[in-house]
């Protein structure tokens, strides 16, 4: 469990296990602190706000700002602390894609069994310092709305991304006329109702294709009835195929992972 508040300054990393629905509370570093998975999304919080953050995607988080963090699956979360300096830090939390070679050399690094001298842990550090210079922070990734009702939409939906339901569903369910939802989704979230489901339906079905489950299962899964509708879909958003997504995100030999061209929802 994080501590409220960590003072430690050096930079460090880290690969942990945790289990579904895993929460951590607000907490706070003095590091900048970038955190990612490559199995599952995470939900990541401020007092303020509160966001999803895809498979491959990575949250920025800046020196001092309150944040909790919680995972959706069983999967393993990449963590790195470093100091600032040299670094594009936000003033909030924001989401980036992470690249393969971040992932290699955190995974390097991460590894209990293998001891790392200082002055090769240097040179790898500014190697992910350069990398990450290279990338910067960007949008956001799928923002959760904060008003109540919609909130308790926006988890259902995530729980259960093949539920029918319609926004006039919804709206019956949580007590809300169906406009005022609909507009609060789009104010909160930048996105339409119809949108954010179709986003929430993609983020779980990257998440059941780097599990290895074939696409027509995948598709069914998260709710299309069709799969042809589910490929043009998933095309249009990442820029590739489920399939050939599959094949360029797949863990090679030894654990690694091969690069992707897909990009992460924005």
């Amino acid at each position: 469990m994080h501590p409220l508040a960590d003072p430690d300054q050096s930079f460090r990393v880290s690969a942990d296990r945790y289990g579904a629905n895993q929460f951590f509370p607000l907490h706070t570093h003095v590091t900048l602190q970038v955190v990612f998975s490559m199995d599952s999304s995470l939900t990541a919080s401020t007092p303020a706000d509160e966001w999803q953050v895809p498979p491959q995607s990575m949250v920025w988080i800046p020196p001092h700002q309150q944040h909790g963090l919680s995972v959706a699956r069983n999967c393993r979360v990449f963590s790195v602390h470093f100091p600032s300096h040299g670094l594009p830090t936000p003033d909030d939390c924001s989401v980036s894609q992470v690249s393969p070679l971040v992932v290699e050399l955190v995974a390097y690094l991460a590894r209990a069994d293998r001891a790392v001298d200082a002055a090769r842990q240097s040179c790898l550090e500014n190697l992910i310092r350069e990398e990450l210079q290279g990338v910067g922070a960007r949008p956001r990734g799928m923002q959760l709305p904060l008003d109540r009702r919609a909130a308790r939409v926006a988890r259902a939906i995530l729980a259960e991304p093949a539920n029918p339901r319609t926004l006039h569903d919804w709206a019956c369910e949580v007590g809300a006329c169906e406009r005022t939802l609909s507009r609060v989704f789009e104010r909160q979230t930048g996105l339409t109702f119809k949108k954010w489901q179709q986003r929430s339906r993609l983020l779980r079905a990257v998440e059941l294709l780097r599990q290895g489950m074939p696409v027509t299962e995948v598709a069914l899964t998260v709710g299309y009835e069709s799969v042809s509708a589910f490929i043009a879909v998933f095309r249009k958003e990442y820029g590739v195929t489920p399939g050939a997504y599959t094949a360029e995100a797949r863990p090679c030999a030894g654990g690694r992972w091969t690069a992707v061209k897909a990009g992460a929802p924005h």
